[in-house]
């Protein structure tokens, strides 16, 4: 499989490339320290623009042969203590997506994708630096720019011209499928969200068909999540943190899954939020 990655970004001209390691519980790579050495071995193995997932790092480490590629390495560790953005799932997320190519998207996201971009714009001498490639990315977005790429990209892999508009200018809820059923899911006692269990979230959504356990399964499109708070806000017992969205009854013990996926510290002082982005490694 590396082997395959690595050709076909060859491949393609690919100049660079931007890993994206998570870190945290949502991860494989549990701690910093652990996310850091992973990093440090990939950007000497692979010399460091493309984007990158967690599921290909761990190949892409037997890949000495790419140092001869002479591609431009950079790894992100990101945080995956909570899920990023605001959605879970296969249609909510391409909702969220285009949100936020239309510029309404969440703010970690936004962090996210300005900075990885920056990142690439750096690298390959688009920009002088990250901050000025962060410039040229937001500025992208806010123009209209990248939506409409977008749009061109989904009628050059065959949607209907129509679709494709609709999807990016209109309602995407007259083209994307809406869940038969949808549950409420609140806090259990006031304080301030210190955590929001990603794996457990995804373990759920999985489960309810958002996923596949095997190559037979049929994936459920609408089973997702919408969360309504974030880790560091602020809630009063009762009040909603998510709206699960599924096709099929929600069992018992799904449910108690996502009940202890939320952790509630009892302790409301003010706290600095914690950026998405933990550090580069070049």
């Amino acid at each position: 499989m590396a082997a395959s990655i690595i050709s076909k970004k060859a491949a393609s001209g690919a100049g660079a490339l931007v890993l994206d390691i998570k870190v945290g519980r949502g991860s494989f790579t549990k701690t910093i320290e652990s996310g850091r050495f992973l990093a440090n071995k990939l950007v000497s193995c692979v010399g460091g623009i493309l984007v990158e997932t967690q599921s290909m790092i761990f190949s892409l480490l037997k890949v000495s042969a790419a140092r001869e590629l002479g591609v431009k390495t950079s790894a992100v560790l990101t945080r995956m203590d909570q899920p990023i953005g605001m959605a879970v799932g296969n249609s909510l997320e391409v909702i969220e997506a285009i949100l936020a190519l239309q510029g309404a998207g969440p703010s970690d996201l936004m962090e996210f994708v300005t900075i990885q971009g920056g990142l690439l714009l750096k690298a390959v001498g688009k920009a002088e630096d990250v901050s000025q490639g962060r410039q040229m990315i937001a500025e992208t977005i806010n123009n209209g720019t990248a939506l409409r790429r977008f749009e061109k990209m989904l009628i050059n892999q065959y949607v209907d011209p129509e679709v494709a508009r609709e999807l990016c200018h209109g309602d995407v809820n007259k083209i994307l499928p809406k869940a038969k059923l949808s549950t409420p899911l609140t806090v259990a006692s006031a304080g301030r969200i210190a955590e929001i269990d990603s794996l457990a979230v995804s373990y759920v959504c999985g489960a309810l068909g958002a996923s596949r356990a095997r190559a037979s399964d049929v994936i459920q499109f609408a089973v997702g999540l919408n969360l309504l708070a974030k880790v560091g806000q602020v809630v009063a017992e009762g009040d909603m943190w998510a709206i699960l969205q599924h096709e099929t009854p929600l069992t018992a013990e799904l449910r108690a899954r996502l009940d202890s996926a939320i952790v509630i510290d009892p302790m409301t002082l003010d706290r600095t939020p914690l950026n998405i982005i933990i550090e580069t490694i070049h």
